[in-house]
């Protein structure tokens, strides 16, 4: 699965929700507890992820205690340093300039946990210098969106200790399990929307170069009677597919590092929020229409047939934009079921 989110988009709106909410947060109050944190009018996603940044903030000053004279490593002094972190959560006070930076960091967290939990969770894993029960812990108590993933892992490492890389590939290997397992987004982007409603432009990723989509619509536009090119010379060179041309360009996806090999549905390599999206952006909304066409996909007995059935019946049926990423990744998930 590949659904990159477009960062700049991300940036922007974790931004306008910042202002949005910290305008009314801040007028009756000047500094915020850590009851008041988890207990914000907001997404509890996005609570937890501002003390789990507080926390890892803390482990990080603690990491760096180092000194000539004195063992900060011993037993005794690691109790004492866990204690006072229980003292000093029973004490956060947080100013509206230093809160405002934790929570927009949170909101980018947990709009990635959302939509694309396998890259947060990469990324996190990558931070540790080891990963057991204790970092998994840590994950399960903060972290309750696609929660599944997480206990998946948490079934890998088994109650060992292993190194960074390979809980990155527990993580890879749990994530092709259970894909379409994933929360379903609606209940969180209402959570979200209550505040400040995201843009779709979010969920797409800006770095896919338009050339990529012109030639896609070359490809499509050619398949109509008024543009079909005269039959080739026998011994003349096989034309390209419009995927062919994609492939030239687009950049590699996790479909391309889990391989190219035939996949037996167009459903199972969807995640659910693919659906949602494919439904709505591409089908007018219309959820049995998309169903049947994802079965008219999956009928067919190669990708040419498919080519030809995308590009004679849905194209121009639905008016698809070949400039929008939803069509681009519609296109890139329709080649890797036929393995190309």
């Amino acid at each position: 699965m590949e659904n990159k989110l477009n960062q700049a988009s991300l940036s922007k709106y974790s931004k306008d929700y910042v202002k949005v909410f910290c305008a009314d947060l801040f007028k009756n109050t000047k500094k915020l507890s850590g009851p008041d944190i988890l207990n914000l009018k907001q997404s509890k996603q996005v609570n937890l992820l501002i003390v789990m940044n507080l926390f890892n903030r803390w482990n990080e000053e603690r990491r760096q205690l180092m000194s000539p004279y004195f063992n900060f490593s011993s037993k005794e002094v690691q109790e004492q340093m866990d204690e006072l972190m229980n003292v000093l959560s029973r004490n956060i006070s947080i100013s509206e300039k230093d809160f405002k930076p934790l929570l927009e960091e949170a909101v980018k967290d947990a709009i990635t946990l959302i939509f694309d939990p396998f890259t947060w969770i990469h990324r996190a894993i990558g931070k540790l210098q080891n990963v057991g029960d204790e970092e998994i812990a840590s994950f399960k108590k903060f972290i309750k969106t696609n929660v599944g993933l997480i206990s998946r892992l948490e079934a890998k490492v088994a109650g060992r200790t292993v190194g960074v890389l390979e809980a990155q590939e527990f993580l890879k290997q749990v994530w092709d399990e259970m894909e379409e397992e994933l929360d379903d987004t609606l209940p969180h982007i209402k959570a979200l929307s209550e505040v400040s409603a995201p843009d779709l432009d979010i969920l797409y990723s800006n770095n896919v170069g338009h050339s990529v989509k012109d030639q896609i619509r070359e490809k499509v536009s050619s398949n109509s009677p008024a543009n079909q090119p005269k039959k080739e010379e026998a011994g003349g060179s096989k034309s390209k597919t419009f995927y062919d041309t994609i492939a030239v360009d687009s950049k590699r996806t996790l479909a391309d590092i889990h391989s190219h090999k035939k996949i037996e549905s167009l459903s199972k390599i969807m995640t659910i929020n693919q659906k949602f999206m494919f439904t709505n952006e591409l089908f007018d909304g219309n959820r049995e229409e998309f169903i049947k066409a994802l079965d008219a996909f999956d009928a067919c007995a190669n990708y040419d047939e498919a080519e030809g059935l995308l590009s004679s019946k849905y194209v121009d049926k639905y008016n698809w934009d070949l400039d929008s990423e939803q069509v681009g990744e519609f296109l890139e998930l329709v080649a890797r079921r036929f393995g190309v």
